[in-house]
């Protein structure tokens, strides 16, 4: 399984997720955790609550649990600590890049695709809706001369 992580304005929730994205798949609570399920019959997508990311974040000099990149954006965003995390674990690339199309499509989030890729969600949304046949996973095998 892969996760892609997404910061987003503090005022964003679960709930805004599960009501943008019921129109299109099945939402559903996930037991026992701050998060939803989405499901397209066949596969899901897990979307977690992750907020205190933010500690591990500002910890990670190393680059070890996510893009140096996308730390920047989050120190950035210091002291006022006005945005929250959620992760976002899958295994199927074709329904999370439909989900993060819907889901994402704001300037003021920003996405870390896992594989050394993050940009705005605005801008990950549009390059899904422009070539759905891009995947981030082998932008990232071809970058590394494989």
């Amino acid at each position: 399984m892969d996760t892609v992580t997404i910061m987003a304005p503090r005022s964003v929730s679960l709930a805004d997720f599960s009501s943008c994205l019921s129109p299109y798949w099945s939402v559903e609570s996930v037991t026992g955790r701050d998060g939803i399920v989405i499901s397209d019959g066949k596969t899901r997508v897990y979307l977690i609550h992750a907020d205190g990311f933010g500690d591990t974040l500002q910890n990670d000099l190393q680059g070890v649990y996510c893009d140096p990149k996308f730390r920047r954006f989050y120190i950035s965003t210091l002291p006022d600590r006005t945005v929250t995390f959620f992760t976002m674990d899958y295994s199927d690339v074709q329904l999370v890049k439909k989900v993060l199309a819907v889901a994402v499509d704001s300037e003021q989030m920003v996405v870390d695709d896992g594989f050394s890729g993050v940009m705005s969600g605005k801008d990950l949304a549009n390059k899904i809706k422009s070539n759905r046949d891009w995947d981030w996973r082998d932008d990232f095998l071809h970058r590394r001369g494989r």
